[in-house]
């Protein structure tokens, strides 16, 4: 295997060991090397947030990392920490994180919503308006205040779009 016996020994000696990192890295077991940043407190409650914002469909970019990741270092005292390019990219490639576009729609429409809201809302909004002043406006939107197209997500994490709603 092109090892020394010393190598083989020192490997057998803290077998335990490594099986149990090796477990406990369930985020990217690719790696070969197990690393830390800089503040791993910070690191853990990030990680923490972003599966909690993911398992709820929320897109994540890496801007919202990095300001979720300043308000989660001031909120434990690390005044000093800033979060650069470089370590939002390191801590992604640790925890096996990759940007993907949302693709389709997931959810489809709330029909009996809908059709109550035609039936005891519209009727009362359209009293106010002349009928030469009521159009019909279906399938359009704002979206200037509209979700983005991607997200970040883990690697084996398959992602899909939903419907895009205005967020007045």
């Amino acid at each position: 295997m092109g090892c020394s016996q010393s190598q083989v020994c020192r490997i057998a000696g803290k077998r335990e060991d490594i099986r149990t990192r090796y477990e406990c890295n369930k985020t990217n077991p690719e790696r070969k090397r197990l690393r830390s940043g800089k503040a791993e407190d910070v690191e853990g409650a990030l990680s923490e947030w972003f599966d909690s914002a993911r398992s709820r469909d929320i897109p994540v970019s890496g801007p919202i990392l990095a300001e979720k990741a300043k308000d989660l270092a001031k909120h434990l005292h690390k005044e000093d920490f800033n979060p650069t390019n470089g370590w939002l990219s390191r801590w992604k490639e640790r925890h096996n994180i990759v940007y993907k576009r949302l693709h389709g729609e997931k959810k489809d429409a709330d029909l009996v919503a809908a059709d109550k809201w035609t039936q005891t809302v519209l009727p009362d909004i359209l009293k106010t308006y002349e009928a030469d002043d009521i159009y019909n406006a279906d399938e359009t939107g704002l979206y200037y205040r509209a979700l983005p197209d991607g997200t970040l997500t883990v690697k084996s994490e398959t992602v899909s779009g939903s419907k895009r709603r205005w967020t007045g």
